[in-house]
């Protein structure tokens, strides 16, 4: 999509109908987390996309209706990447949270 380099995280085996959303209490209390490494890994993955994407795409693009392939909802461009934002940082905010008070005091 934006002619950058694979980064290991594209062709990955899912379940298609997993789109994130609405799991049941069972399902997310066998949730097992990736290493650290990865989920950091992929949230660098998705921005960097995300930053490409943003330099390179035309000023008419942000306008353009796209189709979701995970929940198959229409939105524009410009509200799916307000999506990624809002979602990036509610995610830093949130592993902040978690490390806070196990991070100890700052370098």
């Amino acid at each position: 999509m934006t002619g950058v380099e694979p980064d290991g995280f594209e062709g990955r085996a899912a379940d298609p109908a997993d789109t994130g959303y609405a799991q049941t209490d069972e399902q997310a209390a066998a949730f097992r987390s990736p290493r650290r490494a990865t989920l950091l890994g992929y949230a660098d993955a998705t921005n960097g996309l995300a930053e490409s994407y943003l330099t390179t795409a035309p000023g008419t693009d942000l306008g353009r209706v796209v189709t979701s392939p995970t929940s198959g909802d229409t939105h524009a461009v410009q509200e799916r990447l307000a999506g990624h934002l809002h979602d990036s940082l509610a995610h830093l905010g949130q592993i902040g949270l978690l490390l806070g008070p196990f991070a100890g005091p700052a370098a």
